[in-house]
């Protein structure tokens, strides 16, 4: 054994690949959005993004061709942790499935657009607090 200490683990390689997954799940659903289009009668879904001061929804391009951004109603993952089911299950929930809460977000009217494949990304506004807005406008002055 050239003096190496063998491995022992009390879980399995499988159970250990199992949690990793479910950690991945978990970490990747925090940033992932229904999106309502048409006052609910299409389905998309998009990926919360942060860079710096910039928010985005990045999604299909193909779910803001037509409507506006502020016409979006946004879905956001409730509390808790994610429950695993069958599609089965699914299927025969699906017409009562609903996000709960939905937002209107403060979009700024602008998209960002790579139609060739197929991604946009509106851009919104957080509200800002009141130290903010001062801040804001007495740079404007």
């Amino acid at each position: 054994m050239n003096g190496a200490i063998p491995k022992i683990s009390m879980f399995t390689e499988f159970q250990i690949n199992s949690a990793h997954f479910k950690a991945f799940q978990e970490s990747t659903a925090r940033h992932t959005v229904v999106i309502l289009i048409g006052g609910g009668r299409q389905v998309g879904t998009g990926t919360l993004i942060s860079h710096g001061s910039t928010k985005l929804i990045l999604t299909a391009s193909h779910n803001l061709e037509e409507t506006t951004p502020s016409d979006l109603l946004i879905g956001f993952k409730p509390g808790g942790t994610l429950q695993e089911t069958t599609m089965s299950e699914i299927e025969a929930l699906a017409p009562t499935l609903r996000p709960d809460p939905l937002y209107r977000l403060n979009f700024r009217g602008d998209v960002v657009r790579d139609s060739t494949n197929d991604i946009a990304a509106p851009l919104w506004m957080r509200k800002r607090s009141r130290v903010e807005l001062r801040l804001s406008m007495k740079q404007q002055l």
